[in-house]
């Protein structure tokens, strides 16, 4: 609908040339590799792994920015950082130490 009436309002550039329209079609398959990836993923790990590994890529970003970009860094936002990953190390810990453990049995024998 969007692209109906931007090509009405001749604001779209999606036919403008065949080099632009093979650009936005590639763009769309390359956007939606990742999120195929994302949902195989989804289905083979535990959930709270998969809720961990959200928190990758905003710390990958947010290193980037401070490394790369040279971004300033106020103290609020230090410490909102360092707030966020402490929960995160507090709730992982909490979650590997209340697991419940198998007792393990010796080697060559099988339990019944």
């Amino acid at each position: 609908m969007a692209l109906s009436w931007l090509s009405m309002a001749d604001l779209s550039h999606f036919l403008d040339t065949s080099r632009t329209t093979l650009l936005l079609i590639a763009s769309g398959v390359i956007t939606a590799l990742p999120l195929l990836a994302f949902a195989g993923a989804a289905r083979r790990l535990r959930l709270a792994t998969l809720g961990f590994l959200m928190y990758l890529n905003p710390t990958i970003q947010f290193f980037i920015a401070l490394l790369v970009f040279r971004e300033p860094l106020s103290l609020i936002q230090l410490a909102t950082f360092v707030l966020i990953w402490a929960s995160l190390v507090l709730y992982s810990w909490s979650a590997w130490h209340s697991r419940e453990r198998a007792p393990l049995s010796p080697a060559g024998h099988q339990s019944d």
